[in-house]
């Protein structure tokens, strides 16, 4: 599962699509559709599906809303191993252990210390912050902390949520779901319980049930086996884009762990060029961001890894036969 931006449960993803559209969040199409068939998508690909859903909304209410409309059950395997676990501290701790299931984009904590139980999430070391990551990670807290009290019980708060970025325009939603203290450009993305909260045995508790799933679990984790080397190596173009830098090939290898030597021959087995998949990538940056609300036509060019907004121009105009103004308007498709 060593991918540069790791992947998502198509299951996870495909409820995440449903329940934007059945509010109402989103209407139009958008390139994840055509990706549901398989058994996983690229996280980079869902964190752009996030930040495609908040178009002209109120962003902060997203992930809440998508969050409210989910239970355990919704999880498939992983969701039973959860019920099924001995108490609630444990469920986290399987949470943790078997995460990969819904996605491999990001790595979970759990840790009991003293009279305090902390949830901690780690993303991969390439990780760039984007509007779509930022919602991604308010929704799995909100899911964990919603996850938390089906099984512990509805009066269960977290003591504090902390999260790296930035504090929305507006937190009622938060409030409102999380109903603790709410701490944002903190040092790190964690949930804070009393201990004593975690000790609490589910309803559906069953200690038999959960060492038989967790056994299921590790034969499916297992079988995630490492995506190909190409599909790996275009992630980490389209992370080191959103992450304000220019790729090139040297990087990129050190990144997948391999050498820059071995990675071009790998390409050219595929007859892919790394040049061609860096021009793609930033067709696929300039498409997310021409269409992002609020992104002036100098911050798409330079997000994009252009100089100015007139190399940015002439790229649009190869890239969709229009200007960068007329494809914001109409939709890069």
């Amino acid at each position: 599962m060593g991918s540069v931006w790791g992947t998502v449960a198509t299951s996870n993803a495909a409820r995440v699509v449903r329940i934007a559209r059945e509010e109402g969040l989103v209407r139009d199409a958008h390139p994840i559709a055509t990706m549901l068939a398989a058994a996983r998508v690229p996280a980079g690909q869902m964190f752009d599906y996030w930040s495609f859903a908040a178009r002209g909304l109120e962003t902060s209410e997203l992930p809440i809303a998508v969050a409210e409309k989910s239970c355990l059950e919704d999880l498939g395997l992983l969701g039973f191993l959860l019920l099924t676990a001995p108490s609630g501290l444990a469920a986290l701790e399987t949470f943790a252990a078997y995460g990969a299931l819904l996605t491999d984009s990001r790595r979970w904590e759990v840790r009991r210390d003293g009279d305090r139980g902390t949830v901690e999430l780690h993303m991969l070391a390439s990780y760039a912050p984007s509007l779509g990551a930022r919602i991604s990670h308010e929704a799995s807290f909100a899911h964990v902390v919603r996850g938390t009290r089906e099984l512990c019980g509805e009066d269960v708060d977290p003591v504090s949520v902390s999260f790296r970025h930035a504090r929305p325009r507006r937190a009622l939603a938060h409030e409102r779901v999380f109903r603790c203290t709410l701490v944002f450009d903190a040092p790190r993305d964690r949930i804070v319980y009393r201990a004593r909260d975690l000790d609490v045995s589910p309803r559906a508790a069953s200690p038999a049930m959960w060492g038989y799933l967790r056994s299921q679990a590790d034969v499916v984790l297992r079988a995630l086996s490492p995506r190909p080397v190409v599909v790996r190596a275009k992630e980490e173009v389209a992370a080191a884009l959103l992450a304000g830098r220019v790729p090139d090939v040297a990087s990129v290898a050190a990144t997948l762990g391999t050498t820059e030597r071995t990675l071009r021959r790998v390409l050219s087995r595929e007859s892919v060029s790394f040049r061609r998949m860096v021009d793609d990538a930033r067709k696929e940056r300039a498409k997310a961001l021409l269409r992002a609300p609020g992104v002036s036509i100098t911050r798409a060019a330079l997000d994009a890894g252009f100089a100015d907004a007139s190399a940015f121009s002439h790229a649009c105009r190869r890239w969709f036969g229009r200007a960068p103004r007329e494809v914001a308007g109409s939709g890069a498709e």
